[in-house]
Parts: C-alpha cells; structure tokens; sequence
C-alpha cells in the first residue's frame, strides 16, 4: 500500500512538471511553426474606384482586389490608371479580398506617337524623355497616347479616346455619342479590358482598339472601356 501511495505521488508531480514547462515556454508564432518567412509581392493591374483611404483594383490576371492605403496613396490616382501594388502577399478571405498596399506606383506620361513599330510604337513625351513602348493599344503617327510606368516599366498604353455618351446597347455593342453629335458603334471584345460597365443615359470613354471606321453610324473595337 505504501508503495502504491508512492508511485501516484511520484505520477502526480511528474504531470505537474510537465504541464509547467509547457505552459511556462515561449511558444513560437505560426510563421515561425510553418518556417515561413513573409515577402513582398509586386501586384500590377488597373484601378477601378478610389475612395479616401483604399482603391479598387483589376488585377492583370481578372482578379479584383480592395487595396487598403494606410501610408498613402498617389493624390491623382483615378479610375483607369494602371498601378504597380506592392503588399506581403496576406489577403483576406472576402470578395473582393482585401490587401495593404505598402506601396503603389503610378507615374503617368503623355505625349504624341512619333512612329508606330512593329509590337508598339514610339512617343515623344511632353516631359521631353523618348519612350520605345510595347503595347497592342491602338495608336496611329502624330496621335496621342498615354502611358503608366512603375520603375520605368511600362505597365499600360492607352492610345486615342473616344468620350461620349451611351445611348444604346445590343449584345457585345454600345452605341455612343460624342460632343459633336457623331454616333460610334464601339465592339466589346473578349480582350476588351472593363473597367466600366456601360449604362444608357451615362458618360462612358473607350480608348481604341482599332481605327475608327468612315462608314455611317462609324464603328471601333474596344481596347479599354472606362
């Protein structure tokens, strides 16, 4: 009887110490259990919205993101400009997921198309600087263009733009309305990248994908919808 008294006694501070120790040693983070370390992620695409402290971008890949900007954000960022998001790849799990943006750059060019090459075309800037541009935007020589680079890197071209007016829609084609009166038939293609949805009775600009026809109402592909 002695002995069994001892053996539960000796059982029971055995448990004690280990209980203690678990409780009593760091344990380390999930990062440090999965042997993760976080890194930066470079995420391209377009802005779709931007409200005071975030955005809504269209990523190049379709995927839509909320970029929160706790450290700012460029003051003339809009809807349509192409930005180079940089954030620690964590995302949540609401649609559209949410990221911090721990940095965005967007510095926008403009300028007039001295050449139209081969993949892109040539454009003299109002800056001064000369810029080789590879891009399937449609531009033509002498027209404008415009252009959004991160760290000299082209991320978007957008050629000549037509601004007016939707005043009709059938399928994949929106009729618009210039200034001027002059009825365009603009074509919406699988490439055509959205950034807007058409809405008759709203303002709407295309940036073209081809050149505008002479037939009557004229007619355009889309390149860019905004």
């Amino acid at each position: 009887m002695f002995r069994r008294t001892i053996a539960l006694m000796l059982t029971v501070l055995l448990g004690a110490a280990a209980v203690s120790m678990l409780v009593s040693s760091p344990r380390p983070s999930r990062a440090e259990d999965l042997g993760w370390t976080p890194t930066e992620i470079d995420l391209d695409g377009s802005v779709l919205s931007v409200a005071e402290d975030s955005f809504m971008l269209l990523a190049t890949d379709g995927r839509e993101f909320q970029v929160n900007t706790p450290l700012g954000r460029p003051e003339a960022l809009s809807r349509g400009d192409a930005v180079r998001v940089t954030y620690n790849g964590a995302q949540t799990r609401s649609i559209p997921a949410q990221i911090v943006g721990l940095s965005v750059l967007s510095e926008r060019v403009e300028g007039t198309v001295l050449s139209v090459t081969a993949d892109g075309f040539v454009l003299a800037c109002e800056d001064g600087r000369t810029l080789d541009v590879i891009s399937s935007a449609c531009v033509r020589e002498g027209g404008s263009a415009t252009v959004w680079l991160a760290d000299g890197e082209v991320l978007k071209a957008r050629g000549e733009v037509l601004s007016g007016t939707v005043v009709g829609l059938d399928g994949s084609t929106i009729l618009l309305e210039n200034e001027q009166g002059l009825l365009v038939e603009v074509l919406v293609t699988d490439t055509t990248l959205r950034l807007a949805e058409p809405v008759v009775g709203e303002a709407l600009s295309v940036a073209y994908g081809s050149q505008m026809t002479l037939s009557e109402p004229a007619q355009l592909a889309a390149f860019e919808i905004f």
